[in-house]
């Protein structure tokens, strides 16, 4: 897939980015943090916390406007101005640029300063009180008209069983922590397998005394689970009136006390039996996933749902609302007009004031249809739960196999491994899995792992999931299979109260090898920023090769990067490229200046192994195209397409969800931009 390098057309003095001023809203009783085109592009790295929540980041993030577009047929970097009006394409790090500018530093100041109070500004989930079931119960049986229960668990436990009168919504939280996806919205997303219609069971929500809303078992909330953004997308909506609870406890606790309130649907399976740790068998499709997530179980009269795997579609319910509104890019501050010009094409093009915010969006939903088609010919292709078919005879395949080679999209030997998945809608593609070399004859060779790596460029990388306790081992394995070097994790264990990843060096022994910790220390990652990164240094061995040298064996670990966030800074990202590169050309003990991929590949995770993981891969792959393919970096126009679309085209095309979301999006353009502005610099 090409994106083409078309010259933006502007206005020869475009609007400043001061001019922009927010419509007013409607005064909610909590109002979600919010940001200006001004104040997000103003502020500086500081103002977004290292430590802050993914859904402060998210929320704040998702509600920046595009500034208005007009059009001319004046050149993005006219010779008399300079680029599009320079003093008005923002700073990064809150400072004004190098360049004669109307904008005034008390102005950028101001800017800078409100950014920092509105995105440290939180909801605090006291606004949602709990009730108990025994006061739901109540309300049910002597008013159920006064109360509205919400179901937030997976449609194919609500369909089994649930509360009486209750209506489903399951709903992604990148969904509902936009703050343009409102209750109409998530209404109109309402699932078809309630008991009543859902339209005529929520058509007078407004006027009920009181909305319920409930998961699994929540005894408290935090403020990223589903049961608190749903409910306060509720408590928050003007038109209502009336008090907004989550049932303490959850469904459990009440189907355990009050069964007799307890919707059963008999023609469901029952519920699957609890995974098993045995690593010799392979898991059946109806088997559940870790973490509370379930793949769909299907009725016995097949019956359940037309479209049984449409909730494990992330694009489904994500693209309901677009991508969210565009996000500009932010411009460090230092950077002179002769160093814009001297950009390559394709990234003038982005910067604030050429349109670029909108372009960003456009590709980036494009990106998201494409693999959204890939899906669901995949599913279709994969319901039928036949053997998994090899697409392709190697996984880092040379660009001329490439071209020639089309990869069949299926998703097989995920579906029937089911309890390895950590999530239940993010898979390897069958075409570019990671398969596991140890074991004997009829061992399970399944892990969500993929081979990833990008046209044009010598990195390669092992993109994969948070190891589960009953998958270290096999990562482990990996590790010693690939002759890996470096791993590089970018995720805390637990975030937001919840565990997004296991600590999984903790042992000595995982099956055949053995680890040991040799070092471990916090570091610096940039003078610049002043983050730390963790690292370790182990030594790995195998049992049952005793000849076999002991490899070491680095890992990076990068915490300061929320869930479906951005960084604090993107020259954290620059920063951590350049030291994985480092690590690994030691542990490969020869350069790579001939452009071969000689190095190891690099093992990258988060914790679904897909959106942090991906804007790193390929922020590292641009550059290393950037830096030693002369021709990515011609100002001309026509010569080369957007290179971080193109990367994560590629990517997603070998690894779902690569590059997650519209912001994720978005700092790869800022983190190359930095690295490139920084080359420049050097070179003067």
């Amino acid at each position: 897939m090409a994106y083409s390098a078309e010259r933006p057309q502007l206005v020869a003095a475009p609007p400043s980015f001061f001019d922009y001023i927010p419509r007013s809203q409607p005064q909610h009783r909590v109002s979600s943090p919010s940001m200006t085109p001004s104040e997000f592009a103003l502020a500086p790295a500081s103002s977004f916390s290292s430590t802050a929540s993914a859904d402060s980041i998210d929320s704040t993030q998702s509600s920046v406007s595009n500034a208005p577009s007009t059009a001319s047929s004046s050149s993005c970097f006219s010779s008399s101005t300079g680029p599009p009006a320079l003093a008005k394409i923002p700073a990064f790090y809150g400072k004004p640029l190098s360049a004669s500018s109307s904008t005034s530093s008390s102005a950028t100041s101001l800017c800078a300063k409100s950014a920092a109070a509105t995105a440290a500004a939180a909801v605090s989930t006291d606004v949602i009180a709990p009730l108990c079931t025994q006061e739901l119960a109540s309300v049910i049986a002597s008013e159920p008209a006064s109360v509205l229960v919400l179901d937030v668990r997976p449609c194919a436990q609500f369909t089994a069983e649930r509360v009486v009168n209750s209506v489903n919504l399951c709903i992604p939280s990148t969904l509902l922590k936009r703050p343009a996806f409102t209750v109409p919205k998530i209404l109109d997303s309402l699932s078809s397998t309630s008991s009543t219609k859902p339209a005529d069971a929520c058509s007078n929500w407004a006027a009920a005394k009181m909305i319920v809303v409930y998961d699994a078992s929540s005894s408290s909330l935090v403020p990223s689970s589903p049961v608190f953004l749903t409910a306060f997308k509720f408590y928050n909506d003007p038109s209502f009136t009336g008090t907004v609870y989550y049932l303490k406890g959850g469904f459990a606790e009440f189907k355990t006390r009050f069964a007799k309130f307890v919707t059963q649907d008999d023609a469901m399976l029952p519920s699957p039996p609890t995974p098993s740790s045995s690593k010799k068998a392979c898991d059946s499709l109806c088997l559940p996933i870790l973490s509370g997530l379930h793949l769909p179980i299907f009725s016995k009269n097949k019956q359940a749902s037309a479209t049984p795997f449409f909730s494990n579609i992330r694009q489904n319910m994500d693209l309901i609302g677009g991508v969210g509104e565009p996000i500009p890019i932010r411009v460090p501050a230092g950077c002179t007009v002769a160093q814009l010009r001297r950009l390559p094409l394709w990234i003038q093009e982005v910067l604030p004031g050429c349109d670029g915010a909108k372009k960003i969006a456009d590709r980036f939903f494009e990106i998201e249809k494409d693999e959204q088609k890939r899906l669901q010919s995949a599913f279709s292709t994969s319901c039928a739960i036949t053997t998994a078919k090899e697409c392709i005879a190697s996984a880092f395949r040379s660009e001329s196999s490439q071209a020639k080679t089309t990869p069949q999209f299926t998703i097989s030997a995920a579906l029937e491994r089911g309890t390895k998945n950590r999530y239940n809608n993010i898979f390897p593609y069958d075409h570019t899995r990671v398969k596991l070399k140890s074991g004997g004859p009829g061992a399970c060779d399944y892990i969500n792992a993929s081979f990833v790596s990008a046209q044009g460029s010598r990195k390669r990388y092992i993109a994969t999931q948070g190891p589960l306790p009953d998958t270290f081992a096999d990562f482990w394995s990996v590790v010693w299979d690939q002759n890996v070097r470096v791993i590089v994790m970018l995720t805390p264990t637990q975030e937001g109260g919840q565990v997004k990843c296991h600590s999984y060096w903790k042992d000595t022994k995982y099956g055949n090898l053995n680890l040991v910790l040799v070092s471990e220390q916090e570091m610096p990652l940039s003078s610049k920023t002043g983050t730390l990164i963790r690292v370790r240094k182990f030594s790995l061995s195998d049992s049952s090769r005793p000849f076999e040298p002991v490899r070491e064996v680095t890992h990076l670990q990068y915490v300061s990067w929320p869930d479906l966030g951005a960084p604090a800074d993107p020259i954290d990202i620059v920063s951590l490229t350049r030291l994985t590169s480092q690590y690994n050309d030691e542990g490969s003990g020869s350069s790579t200046t001939d452009g071969d991929n000689v190095n190891h590949p690099v093992i990258v995770h988060c914790s679904a192994g897909c959106g942090r993981t991906g804007t790193f891969c390929t922020v590292d792959s641009v550059i290393d195209m950037l830096e030693f393919k002369p021709e990515y970096n011609s100002t001309a126009k026509n010569v080369v397409g957007d290179l971080v679309a193109q990367v994560v085209h590629d990517f997603r095309t070998q690894r779902l969800s690569m590059v997650q979301s519209l912001r994720q999006f978005v700092i790869c353009y800022e983190s190359v931009l930095v690295w490139k502005l920084d080359e420049l610099q050097t070179q003067e």
